[in-house]
């Protein structure tokens, strides 16, 4: 499980798919804004998800965001959670993916070493070819979104960062998001 540090939180967006697979989610840590509280962190996002130019636009229209999560580290080591509830859909024409595929997206920190990079897998993409492989024009556009959203958190004084799972090893600030012309799957590890 994650740490989450003073003065830091993790952002859980949750989307409403088609099918019986239940709700997917995108979940990724945060430098939180101490001053306006995590209910205001989670609307920050929740506006940073949906604002023109950014990832929503890359989902299909199935594909609906109805709520980001919050939970900050206070200084007084509390955890304290958000809610932004409000629901808007993908705005991607045609045929979306199948619940287990995703866009995967990867975060960049600038620092070498595997535990300083992650990944974020978007759901509601829509359908790869049989390849497996987006098209040029979806995956332009997709990183110029995805730019739009880091640039829009930021913005926002909720900038994304990476958080580990030792609470020694210091968050790191995510500094590019580089969509993968791949499409993924993310499944449990069989152990």
């Amino acid at each position: 499980m994650t740490f989450i540090p003073e003065s830091f939180g993790q952002a859980t967006l949750v989307f409403t798919i088609p099918g019986p697979s239940g709700p997917a989610m995108v979940v990724f840590g945060y430098d939180s804004d101490l001053l306006q509280g995590p209910d205001a962190d989670a609307e920050d996002i929740f506006d940073a998800w949906t604002t023109a130019g950014s990832l929503f636009q890359s989902q299909d229209a199935q594909t609906i965001l109805t709520e980001v999560r919050t939970l900050v580290r206070l200084g007084s080591g509390e955890l304290v959670s958000g809610l932004h509830t409000e629901s808007v859909p993908g705005s991607q024409a045609g045929e979306g993916a199948p619940p287990q595929v995703s866009l995967l997206i990867q975060k960049r920190t600038g620092l070498a070493g595997r535990n300083r990079r992650g990944r974020l897998y978007m759901p509601g993409a829509i359908a790869p070819p049989q390849t497996g492989v987006y098209s040029g024009t979806y995956l332009t556009d997709s990183q110029t979104r995805a730019d739009t959203f880091l640039s829009n958190l930021s913005t926002a004084s909720v900038p994304m960062y990476l958080l580990h799972t030792s609470e020694v090893d210091p968050p790191n600030a995510v500094v590019s998001l580089n969509v993968v012309a791949t499409s993924a799957t993310q499944r449990r590890r069989i152990r």
